[in-house]
Formats: structure tokens, C-alpha cells, sequence
């Protein structure tokens, strides 16, 4: 099975910068990525899933490419597991 989980409002709570900055300031919401708190329900969910080596999970968004390398630090730093440890990022 394939699952898709996007990052942002469904992984990783944005709300608090989503008030702060948008629609008006894109590079000043994504200069605090490395802040933004996961959603632990969703980490916990994420990580049960990878204990099933039959489920592909990809992760999505509509980040920049701007933002890629402090997107990988965040899945390292606060990011869910898979079976233990840190996502290794593939491009598409």
C-alpha cells in the first residue's frame, strides 16, 4: 500500500505561523521551519505504519525547493521514525 501524508497542517502544526505571516510573508513563515512542533498523533501514526514493510510512505508538500535543506534538518531533527530511525528523503 502507498500512503501520501503532506507535511505541513497535517504533520506538522503551522497554525501559530500561519496566523503571523501568511498570505503576506512566505519567507519569513518558512525562515522558522526548523520551530515548527509535530503533530504527535501523526508522528506516532507514521512511525506504526513503518513497522509494516509492505507500506510505502511519501510525504508531500508545496514547500519550495528553497526550503528543502531546512525541511531534511526538521525530519531529522523533530521528524517521525521509520522503525526507528530518521526518514532518508528520495526526490521524485
Amino acid at each position: 500500500m502507498r500512503i501520501a501524508c503532506d507535511i505541513d497542517g497535517v504533520l506538522v502544526d503551522v497554525r501559530e505561523y500561519l496566523e503571523k505571516y501568511l498570505p503576506h510573508d512566505w519567507e519569513a513563515y518558512f525562515s522558522h521551519t526548523l520551530e515548527f512542533p509535530a503533530i504527535k498523533p501523526m508522528k506516532t501514526l507514521l512511525y506504526h505504519l513503518s513497522c509494516y514493510p509492505r507500506e510505502d510512505i511519501y510525504f508531500v508538500t508545496g514547500r519550495p525547493e528553497s526550503n528543502r535543506h531546512l525541511t531534511e534538518q526538521w525530519f531529522q531533527k523533530a521528524g517521525p521514525t521509520y522503525q526507528g530511525q530518521a526518514y532518508k528523503i528520495k526526490y521524485q
